[in-house]
């Protein structure tokens, strides 16, 4: 498996109280697999895709990528939220390139990679256009 996670929960203080956004998610993802998160708003598929990020620290059971228990964020696990990191000024490829870049891939290698994820999600029709409203994603490159 390229994402394991097992047994997970996340727990908040929230007004001296305890707050469980999740509890006992279990979920194992193949490299290349395409998953989607879906459920009402609340029910923590935001806070599960942070803390698979790294951002945010499970408070029990493990999340693992390619082996290797996350604890933090990483350039090898990007996430890119809809509407903070995506640049409306790049296009939908550039837009997914941008991690690609930071870990200086040369830039034909970059749109191999870019042009694959794109027609993944069915997007090859708008990847020269600049206005951002298509996706949100989570990316391990």
């Amino acid at each position: 498996m390229y994402i394991e996670i097992e047994n997970a929960e996340k727990n908040f203080l929230q007004n001296g109280e305890k707050f469980t956004a999740f509890t006992d998610v279990s979920l194992s993802v193949n490299k290349g697999e395409f998953i989607c998160l879906l459920g009402p708003s609340g029910c923590g598929k935001s806070t599960l895709l942070n803390a698979i990020a790294g951002f945010s620290p499970i408070t029990s059971g493990s999340i693992k990528i390619d082996g290797k228990e996350i604890k933090e964020p990483s350039v090898d696990n990007v996430m890119i939220f809809q509407n903070y990191g995506l640049f409306p000024w790049r296009t939908v490829q550039k837009n997914v390139e941008l991690g690609l870049e930071s870990k200086k891939i040369p830039k034909e290698e970059r749109r191999k990679i870019a042009d694959k994820y794109i027609e993944l999600v069915g997007l090859e029709n708008f990847k020269t256009d600049c206005t951002i409203i298509y996706c949100a994603a989570l990316c391990f490159f």
